[in-house]
């Protein structure tokens, strides 16, 4: 992934809840993020929908963009073994 966007200005995502009953899930994986991705915050709330009750994670993505912080829920290697294209 590349970008001419400043370091540190964007975010991955955020929560968006077309109703109650839905929960937003993204994972970026094997993924070679920009400088524009937001280091600390890589998630950010939504509405009063807050990035934590969403299911966002991450798994062996690279820099310059990725990072591996509390903020950056990552999967092990046995659940991302669960996660591939030809399971989902």
């Amino acid at each position: 992934m590349s970008s001419t966007a400043r370091a540190n200005t964007y975010c991955l995502g955020r929560p968006w809840h077309p109703n109650a009953a839905s929960v937003a899930q993204v994972l970026f994986r094997n993924t070679v993020l920009p400088t524009a991705v937001k280091q600390a915050t890589p998630w950010t709330d939504m509405s009063g929908f807050s990035w934590q009750s969403a299911r966002f994670v991450s798994y062996a993505n690279t820099r310059p963009g990725a990072a591996a912080n509390a903020n950056t829920p990552q999967l092990t290697a046995a659940q991302a073994a669960e996660h591939t294209v030809q399971a989902l």
